[in-house]
């Protein structure tokens, strides 16, 4: 199931990029993919994005709350 689940994302990926768009941090989140998700995060932080703030609420970063670049990331930020 998993790699139906796979495969089905990565048609989608590709469909997106076909048409001009870049795949979202929520993408990545369902797909698992932590290290898309620390790239995301890292562009987010070098833009200054304000997005950014939402690093501890939004729900497509559960899936890397244990990892330590993630706590590195809310310490940088100065987040509670």
């Amino acid at each position: 199931e998993v790699a139906g689940r796979n495969a089905e994302s990565q048609k989608i990926l590709s469909e997106l990029k076909t048409r001009g768009y870049e795949p979202t941090l929520e993408y990545y989140s369902i797909r698992g993919d932590k290290e898309k998700l620390f790239e995301w995060i890292e562009k987010l932080y070098n833009n200054r994005n304000g997005l950014i703030t939402n690093l501890k609420v939004h729900p497509a970063y559960d899936g890397i709350r244990s990892d330590p670049r993630y706590f590195a990331y809310i310490k940088k930020l100065g987040l509670p």
